[in-house]
């Protein structure tokens, strides 16, 4: 299972995870909720409203701006969570990861690190951090 998954191009220890979680069965991406042609559109758009074509209000968002909005966005989020308002807070976890997915675009644009170095460098922390679960042979 797990050479075939790194034949799709998935992280052995995500893998192995998601195996974990669901019983050991082959991974479905209905079960785990695979997001893959979702966060790709986000990031096409997202890149398509910073570009010439896009928006211009768009194109001059800078970390720095962007602040006061992610912290906005994520006291929003909790209250969604304390208030259990699940359409509320799908709101706002999208425009979290809006905000995730707007500043690796801008931190990628300046040459720092992209959406991809983000998410893999998530994924290396939850397997790293998880080992107890995965068992020997995930090092």
């Amino acid at each position: 299972m797990l050479n075939g998954a790194k034949a799709k191009g998935l992280q052995c220890g995500s893998q192995a995870l998601l195996e974990m979680f669901l019983g050991g069965q082959p991974v479905d991406p209905v079960h785990t909720g695979h997001v893959g042609p979702s966060l790709e559109n986000i990031t096409r758009w997202v890149s398509h409203l910073r570009g010439p074509e896009g928006c211009e209000r768009c194109r001059e968002e800078t970390p720095e701006h962007l602040q006061e909005s992610l912290l906005r966005t994520a006291h929003d989020t909790v209250r969604a969570i304390n208030g259990e308002d699940s359409p509320k807070l799908r709101d706002g976890l999208g425009e979290l990861l809006r905000h995730v997915v707007v500043l690796a675009r801008v931190a990628q644009a300046d040459g720092q690190f992209d959406l991809q170095t983000v998410l893999t460098e998530l994924d290396e922390k939850l397997t790293s951090q998880h080992r107890h679960v995965l068992g020997k042979g995930h090092d």
